[in-house]
């Protein structure tokens, strides 16, 4: 039996998953451990075929680039380490619709950390 077989199809886990009102990826792999239907720890993969995103996944959408980028400035950010580690260490504080990785999710706007977050970036 593949692997495919075993799971929920991609449309029904969808509507699974946004009726629980799943909002990020640690939420899914977290509320997965103990939900009762068959769905895969990595939908990203086991759903290649109709894979388009985390947030079409979820039904979930990231703010645009300017809000984020206005909310990471207000929050002092200075740096790509802070900012990473305002979402592992202070994720209770971070709005949830801001991504972890911005220069992939708002790639077509994306002009480097010193930019999004308002600095100067040392060479």
């Amino acid at each position: 039996m593949n692997s495919k077989n075993r799971f929920l199809s991609y449309k029904e886990a969808q509507k699974i998953v946004q009726k629980a009102g799943i909002k990020t990826v640690t939420e899914y792999r977290n509320w997965k451990k103990n939900c009762p239907y068959n769905l895969p720890e990595n939908p990203h993969i086991t759903y290649a075929n109709e894979w388009k995103s985390w947030s079409k996944f979820l039904g979930f959408y990231f703010l645009s680039y300017k809000e984020a980028q206005q909310i990471a400035k207000k929050a002092g950010i200075k740096s790509r380490q802070e900012y990473k580690n305002w979402e592992y260490r202070w994720a209770d504080i971070k709005p949830n619709n801001i991504p972890l990785c911005p220069d992939r999710v708002y790639k077509n706007e994306w002009n480097g950390w010193g930019e999004f977050l308002g600095i100067t970036v040392k060479r």
